[in-house]
């Protein structure tokens, strides 16, 4: 190049990078090329030049364009869809407004925590939603380090905010008998609900359910419907598991598989259009206010979602029904006797047995 002699090298993104030996003549020019060989120094730094977030995170998180997905799953830790589609929807609606014209190199500790104090005092923002939308931003400067971008990661300075426990609570008995017992806006909602009652299934394996999934008394449980991305994919644990289904409510699935083929969506009207879970849900609240099952503001529940139709199965089929905590997490596919617990809800009329074998300690003396 010029009067002087050089070479090409190659980065990890296998992007062609130029140096010169500052030699005037080619046997002079190997002399020092052999020199750097053996000291391990024959690349160079790339000049670094900074960029804006904005810029420099614009394909972040689409596949096929994204070097953090592309690096995933070169080794084999490659993320669900699901995933892929909340990082970027956190990394479009929440990331960029805020630091996208940040040149990257000005992204600091303080700064991200100014951030997160803003999502928690004025926004209100629980610790673990701030967790996930701050995600794709320590993922995005990870990578920035990889690009010799930035000498490190401003998040080695944070401690990450600790997630609260979970306030969901379950569905009493009597409240499952209020809220079936009254009319629903929809019959679809109603339905899925019931099933979500008689089953512990999540709102997505319900409404990914197809006429095939329905074996006699018997519901086979194979995929799971993101809703986001509008995609059916295997269900959480990637495992099929089957679980009953009484008498009362064949009726209701029956009349739910009318007329549709085996592939058909049976929480669907056309077989093919899934029913939305906002519509559940809004239904589901309805019902709540008309039984009464409100907060102090009058509003529904906040702490009672159709996810709690999953912990009054769970603790129901348990704590009342008497049966065995292996089988119970067969059907609802719990991986951990940890999550079994976390879905387990004991209120003060369970604990009778206690008392009663403590009477029955004092009648023997």
């Amino acid at each position: 190049r010029g009067k002087l002699w050089g070479y090409y090298w190659y980065d990890s993104n296998n992007i062609r990078h130029y140096r010169s030996t500052g030699r005037k003549t080619k046997h002079e020019a190997q002399k020092v090329i052999n020199k750097r060989i053996a000291e391990g120094n024959l690349q160079w730094k790339e000049e670094k030049k900074d960029v804006q977030f904005k810029d420099y995170a614009a394909n972040f998180f689409i596949q096929g364009k994204c070097p953090i997905l592309k690096e995933k799953e070169r080794t084999g830790k490659g993320l669900s869809p699901t995933t892929i589609y909340n990082y970027r929807k956190h990394l479009v609606s929440e990331l960029l407004p805020y630091f996208g014209e940040y040149l990257l190199g000005n992204i600091t500790d303080v700064v991200i925590k100014k951030y997160e104090d803003n999502l928690k005092e004025e926004r209100g923002l629980k610790h673990k939603t701030i967790n996930q939308i701050i995600f794709p931003l320590r993922a995005s400067l990870d990578q920035a380090v990889r690009d010799h971008k930035i000498e490190r990661n401003p998040f080695e300075l944070i401690i990450r905010m600790k997630d609260e426990e979970s306030t969901k609570k379950a569905f009493t008995l009597e409240q499952v008998q209020k809220l079936l017992g009254g009319e629903w806006k929809s019959e679809m909602s109603r339905i899925a609900f019931e099933i979500g009652i008689m089953t512990g299934l999540r709102i997505g394996e319900i409404q990914a359910l197809r006429v095939r999934s329905i074996k006699d008394d018997m519901i086979e449980i194979s995929e799971n419907y993101s809703e986001g991305i509008n995609i059916v994919k295997d269900t959480k644990n990637h495992k099929t598991r089957y679980i009953p289904f009484p008498e009362p409510i064949r009726r209701d699935i029956e009349w739910l598989m009318k007329g549709k083929g085996p592939d058909d969506f049976i929480l669907s009207i056309d077989g093919k259009t899934i029913f939305s879970r906002q519509s559940v849900r809004n239904d589901l609240k309805a019902r709540m206010v008309e039984e009464g099952i409100v907060g102090e503001d009058g509003k529904p529940d906040k702490d009672l979602t159709f996810h709690s139709t999953r912990h009054f199965f769970d603790s129901y089929l348990y704590l009342k029904a008497g049966v065995d905590k292996e089988k119970i997490m067969s059907v609802i596919g719990h991986q951990s006797e940890e999550m079994f617990r976390h879905y387990l809800h004991i209120r003060k009329e369970d604990l009778d047995p206690i008392r009663e074998a403590q009477n029955k300690i004092l009648e023997a003396n």
